[in-house]
């Protein structure tokens, strides 16, 4: 039984481990820089900022190399579902954003006030599209060199 179940995880090479290592810490060290900043100012909106940006960083980097679970064939059907669910996180990052960007505005007068008070939603959205996009742009890098 154990060795069926070893048999069926994807091993990465020294060159991915690398990617992946590097991602971690760009990711610690975004957030790092964010909380250094947010101990002078405003301190929600860049814990918000540190936390989900880092999270988005670590993703999109190694998705982008092409180490990632969603796009690296090897690991089957998380791949194909990555393929997949790469246009609906662009359409609900749209959708969370605008839903946002209009509840800010009833919400409020001045459309700084809005811009200021949405953050979160917004860059949730923001995020959402990001992950969704690397993960297209690096199926399209395979295709392009696989034609090749």
């Amino acid at each position: 039984m154990k060795m069926e179940k070893s048999n069926k995880q994807v091993i990465y090479d020294e060159c991915q481990q690398q990617i992946q290592l590097k991602s971690y810490s760009l990711s610690f060290w975004f957030v790092m820089f964010i909380l250094y900043f947010a101990t002078f100012g405003k301190t929600d909106l860049l814990l918000n900022i540190a936390f989900g940006g880092g999270l988005v960083l670590n993703f999109c980097y190694s998705t982008l190399r092409g180490v990632g679970p969603f796009v690296d064939p090897r690991f089957g059907k998380i791949a194909k579902i990555g393929r997949l669910a790469a246009v609906p996180l662009i359409f609900l990052g749209m959708l969370v954003f605008l839903v946002a960007i209009i509840m800010s505005i009833l919400e409020h007068d001045s459309l700084r006030e809005s811009i200021t008070k949405c953050s979160y939603l917004g860059l949730s959205g923001f995020w959402l599209i990001c992950m969704g996009a690397s993960i297209i742009y690096r199926h399209y890098l395979d295709k392009k060199e696989a034609d090749k």
